[in-house]
């Protein structure tokens, strides 16, 4: 029973929510036959019909900083849950405890199939994380569509024995609510803070203890009691471990939705009503999501009870949610239902050597088949795990969702329909699509000159290169100055150069400005700082949202910087304050006289190159001392205005001259007590810098594909092979012959006592299937 509750909940993932009803029937009693119903044909058109589902096979579910998680992730669409995907880029991200963003990498998605290795973070605290894995397409349906699997981080040294916490228990009242003097069915789920299940056994009691009715446990921390209400209660679950937690409060009013789906392609409904609901107009509506496929209406007599029968043998598999509703629209009572279908693979391993010793070898054999039990010749990923790690592990590396067996008998559906119940529909869907299908990455930004001039309208050149890639296009920004970059396909990361036809370098080079992840909230000054690129900063592809260039343009909030202006020309000789300075026009250079005289109080007279005469402050002139000469911070030799060197510097190299007296030319001494001139030339450093890396940025592509070894998975306090692979085992790509069958055989890194075996797939047809076996 546990091998089979385990690989329900994959089969949910595949079909939730997903239905497409071509023909439904409907009977009035219990005895008679099914009818045909209404065809729900505009569904198929529907945006439930084109959503994208994502299942992750990893290689484990415990890791340590600096591992590598490996994983397969396949991608199913529409109704039949087909192995194909319009989207060819797959997000996956790690959340911490608190569901912020640790990191996130782009993998490349081909005939529906995606596989890497998640790099964890090398400085993180022992916790449990959560993957989350999506396409932009699935953002149309918000983050209740994506696909969530948790992750324990460990330090590597402790036992994740140690670390077992305890979950609280979930109530899952068939219809939605108790309801008393009616007997009701009612689901328990319980999970730990890792998400692994844990079983819910105990009984529901009250206050006193006067009442007692058991809860029957079926493994996978699902549990079910039949429960009849009272004037008894509060009514408690009390678990084995003598913890209470509170029922839901039983109504008095209402209607118990109960259904029987035992058979296959027929659903029986039962409604019950409390006595105050007598002889009232119903409705039984079966939908989709949003998408209504059947309304039907029906008394409710003195009975207080009705009695119908659906028959969905022409509905392809899914989920099924019937809805009771009155005559205003108010629901009273809805249940998920799951149909069946015979498209499950049927996964077998037998083991032909499992002595796992270290350096000896170990084998297993796989064996494909359908429904039908004919051999299936298709690509299986192939795990074998440390079996004796606890936590999620325990749970399989798919959080225990494995698809069911391909004939379920009777019992088994009556353990999916508890699933399905412990797994609630997603009731609203999306109206109309805000995130297109995205085909590659993508660089959409603000491009500026490197004079700060947003480019409109302008032709950029744009190359790139790595070792596997080189793009040279040319792409026109719009009205709005927006550059995109579609349809990228490079790994690794990847310097993008950008030019454009100017007059100067600068307005040659182009610095894009990219568009930051709205989807995601940061604070004000997280986004002021990253704002500012640093060096060999990596630019992600960017997260879509949607630009209207035309009329009115709404404005985000933002951040308006200061920036100091960028001081040009040679510092002051020990950052000396000079009383006045006089500075040459590079462009219209002055003679040095001139120059000279600008200085308030210095006047030069006669002829400058032979005998000028140099008249100074009284503040200087009253020390009796001569002036002193620096050039370029060198002391001249000669002192007083006869030793000048203007006869030796043309007054075109001049960039300034200083005049210091008093305390600030005792730096200089004794020579310092008549004054000192300061004369600077010219060094280029009053030119522009030109920051030519502003003209090119980093771009982080698709994460380059990493071979599988045993000891990423054995790390301890960063050290790689410090510790025992967590992962024996890895291959996404097992393929079966034509008989179904593939031989799987490698060497034992280490001594194992136990491992699991976890083998998955999905065909191009959207068969699928997965087993979990210990050895």
């Amino acid at each position: 029973m546990r091998s089979f509750l385990f690989q329900v909940l994959i089969l949910l993932i595949f079909f939730m929510p997903n239905l497409a009803a071509q023909r439904d029937s409907l009977a009035a009693n219990w005895g008679d036959p099914p009818v045909p119903g209404i065809k729900g044909s505009g569904v198929l058109d529907s945006l439930v019909q084109r959503q994208e589902r994502v299942t992750l096979h990893t290689d484990r579910s415990v890791a340590a900083p600096g591992e590598h998680l490996f994983f397969k992730a396949y991608l199913t669409t529409g109704p039949y849950r087909q192995r194909v995907s319009a989207s060819k880029v797959l997000r996956v991200e790690l959340l911490d405890p608190t569901g912020a963003l640790v990191s996130t990498q782009m993998y490349p998605v081909e005939s529906g199939v995606s596989e890497g290795a998640l790099e964890i973070p090398e400085k993180l605290s022992a916790a449990s994380y959560t993957i989350r894995a999506y396409t932009r397409w699935m953002q149309n349906y918000g983050p209740t569509s994506f696909y969530l699997q948790p992750l324990r981080i460990t330090s590597g040294t402790e036992t994740l024995q140690d670390q077992a916490l305890s979950g609280n228990p979930v109530f899952y009242p068939e219809g939605g609510q108790l309801l008393r003097g009616i007997n009701n069915k009612m689901v328990i789920k319980m999970e730990d803070v890792t998400g692994c299940p844990v079983a819910p056994n105990g009984r529901i009691t009250n206050a006193t203890g006067t009442i007692s009715v058991p809860v029957q446990a079926y493994g996978e921390g699902l549990g079910m009691a039949l429960f009849n209400p009272g004037n008894e209660g509060p009514y408690y679950l009390e678990l084995e471990d003598r913890r209470r937690f509170a029922i839901p409060e039983a109504n008095t009013s209402g209607y118990a939705l109960q259904i029987n789906n035992l058979e296959r392609h027929l659903i029986r409904v039962r409604l019950r009503a409390t006595a105050d609901r007598v002889n009232k107009t119903m409705r039984l509506r079966a939908s989709v999501g949003n998408q209504t496929i059947m309304v039907r209406e029906l008394e409710i007599g003195k009975e207080l009870e009705a009695n119908l029968e659906i028959a969905t043998e022409a509905m392809p598999s899914g989920v099924l949610e019937l809805e009771l509703l009155d005559l205003d629209g108010e629901v009273w009572a809805s249940r998920p239902v799951l149909l069946d279908e015979n498209r499950a693979l049927d996964i077998s391993i037998v083991p032909l050597a499992t002595y796992l010793q270290e350096g000896e070898e170990a084998a297993f054999r796989l064996r494909v088949t359908d429904a039908a039990g004919n051999p299936v010749q298709t690509k299986i990923s192939f795990s074998v795990t440390d079996g004796t790690l606890s936590g999620p592990e325990e749970c399989g590396p798919f959080g225990s969702r494995l698809p069911a067996s391909p004939m379920p008998s009777r019992k088994d559906r009556f353990l999916r329909d508890l699933q399905t119940l412990a797994q609630p529909v997603p009731k609203e869907y999306p109206e109309a699509i805000r995130y297109p299908v995205q085909k590659g990455l993508e660089l959409i930004g603000y491009a500026y000159d490197l004079n700060n001039k947003l480019l409109l309208n302008t032709p950029i050149q744009v190359l790139a290169s790595n070792d596997s890639t080189l793009l040279m296009q040319e792409v026109r920004t719009d009205a709005s100055g927006i550059l995109t970059l579609k349809d990228l396909h490079f790994f690794g990361k990847t310097p993008l150069i950008f030019r454009t036809r100017g007059e100067d370098t600068r307005s040659n080079l182009v610095q894009i400005e990219p568009i930051h992840d709205e989807i995601r909230s940061t604070s004000m000054a997280a986004g002021l700082e990253s704002s500012r690129r640093k060096r060999d900063q990596q630019v992600e592809t960017t997260p879509w949202t949607e630009i209207d260039t035309a009329g009115l343009i709404r404005l985000n909030q933002a951040v308006v910087q200061g920036k100091k202006s960028e001081s040009k020309g040679s510092p002051s000789l020990y950052n000396i304050t000079p009383d006045a300075t006089a500075y040459q026009d590079p462009e219209r250079p002055v003679p040095t006289e001139i120059l000279m005289s600008r200085i308030p109080g210095v006047t030069v007279t006669g002829d400058f190159n032979m005998n000028p005469r140099i008249t100074l402050p009284m503040r200087i002139t009253g020390t009796m001392a001569p002036v002193l000469w620096v050039v370029d911070g060198l002391v001249l030799q000669g002192q007083g205005m006869e030793n000048h060197p203007f006869g030796m510097i043309p007054y075109s190299e001049i960039e300034r001259i200083e005049l210091v007296s008093g305390p600030d030319a005792a730096i200089f001494g004794a020579r310092g007590a008549g004054g000192a001139f300061l004369l600077y030339t010219r060094n280029g450093s009053g030119m522009d810098y030109i920051r030519r890396k502003e003209a090119s940025i980093q771009f982080r592509g698709f994460e380059p594909p990493i071979e599988f070894e045993p000891g990423m998975t054995a790390i301890v306090k960063g050290r790689r092979q410090s510790g025992t692979p967590k992962a024996l085992y890895w291959n996404p790509s097992v393929k079966t012959d034509a008989n179904g069958e593939a031989v799987v055989r490698f060497t034992s890194p280490a001594n194992y006592t136990r491992v699991w075996v976890t083998a998955m797939g999905v065909t191009p047809e959207g068969a699928s299937g997965a087993i979990r076996q210990a050895f």
